[in-house]
């Protein structure tokens, strides 16, 4: 997904959600935050936070990138 791809995307009232595998941490944009930020962090297996992010992921305004 390209930038203007995620600004239209977040534009419509979704949020994007990113994992970061290296830093074991879940990142988001959205429309007024449109600069990756951490959601959630500190996790101790990649099965958890997989599992966390495939739980955000139900939410019917949430995306992934």
């Amino acid at each position: 997904m390209t930038q203007k791809d995620q600004i239209k995307v977040m534009s419509a009232g979704f949020r994007i959600l990113r994992a970061d595998m290296f830093r074991m941490q879940i990142k988001y944009k959205k429309e007024s935050h449109p600069d990756w930020c951490v959601l959630e962090n500190n996790f101790k297996t990649k099965k958890a936070l997989l599992e966390r992010m495939n739980y955000l992921l139900k939410a019917p305004n949430v995306i992934e990138d």
